[in-house]
This record gives C-alpha cells, sequence and structure tokens, in this order.
C-alpha cells in the first residue's frame, strides 16, 4: 500500500557536511596500537603477513604472500613422503593442518583440523616441523603470532 503525504506538513531536518580533509596545520595524534603478547592473528587481521624464505625482495604485500601460499606448496610437495602402508591400503584425500607462526618466525602448534587417516595425518604434521623460518607477521610494526591453514592433497598417482 503506498500512502501520499502532503509534503508541506512534514518538516525535514537539515544534514550538515563537514569536511574530512586535512591541511598541514592540522594536528593528529598517533594511537599507540594495543598489541595482546599471547594473542594469536589470522592473516585477515595482520597489517603485514608472514614472509618465506624468498620472497623478502618482491615489491608488494601481495606478491610477497602470493610467493609465500607458492613456496609452502613446494615445500610440501618436495617434502611429503607417502606412507607406504597408506599407498597399499589406497589411503588419499585432503589432510588440513593449521599451525601457528611465532614472533621468532618458527612454527608452533601444529594441530590437524580435518584429518583423513592417521597414516597421512602423521606425515603431514612432520612435514610441517620442517617448514623453515620465516619472517613473522607484524601489527603496528610489531611481530606477531599469526596460525595459518594449508590444505595438504595427500593424492596416490
Amino acid at each position: 500500500m503506498l500512502n501520499i503525504v502532503d509534503d508541506e506538513k512534514v518538516d525535514i531536518d537539515e544534514l550538515t557536511m563537514e569536511s574530512t580533509e586535512i591541511d598541514n596545520d592540522d594536528m593528529f595524534e598517533l594511537l599507540e596500537v594495543d598489541v595482546n603478547q599471547d594473542e594469536v592473528f589470522n592473516f585477515v587481521n595482520v597489517e603485514n603477513k608472514p614472509i618465506f624464505p624468498g620472497c623478502e625482495d618482491l615489491a608488494t604485500e601481495d606478491e610477497r604472500f602470493n610467493c609465500f601460499n607458492i613456496k609452502i606448496r613446494q615445500f610440501v610437495g618436495k617434502e611429503f613422503e607417502f606412507p607406504e602402508m597408506a599407498k597399499q591400503m589406497g589411503i588419499q584425500g585432503k589432510v588440513w593442518v593449521s599451525f601457528i607462526i611465532e614472533k621468532d618466525g618458527k612454527v608452533s602448534d601444529i594441530v590437524i583440523e580435518r584429518g583423513v587417516d592417521k597414516l597421512l595425518d602423521d606425515e603431514s604434521v612432520r612435514v610441517v616441523k620442517k617448514l623453515p623460518k620465516m619472517i613473522p607477521a607484524k601489527v603496528g610494526g610489531r611481530s606477531v603470532r599469526m596460525r595459518y591453514s594449508l590444505p595438504i592433497n595427500a593424492k596416490l598417482q
């Protein structure tokens, strides 16, 4: 149902717009970012994502993170040894592993988020433990702990 009103009987408040532009005379204050020492971030919430060895010299944050993802997958592909028993039993699938990249760049707290079989899960953890030390994620210029989830696709050829 449409209700038509007489516009002469309706009061409309005027909206005042203020400029948000600043000039060189304006003073502003830098806020200190309080980073809890033990807080664990995910890659969406960090200003600078972790950097995998060999990706440091790329120009942009996106290029470095893309390189990070590629290098981690290459590392896993090279280091993952398909367990013989899993081959014989025809066990395969995608193992989701998460881990924390610590403030010192080392990997810790490796967790199987979604496993396939103990044989593949254990091999996935073994490979993640071997990841090299990285440049950690940063928030407000400080190194922070960041959780990263990695799918490992263990397929029989």
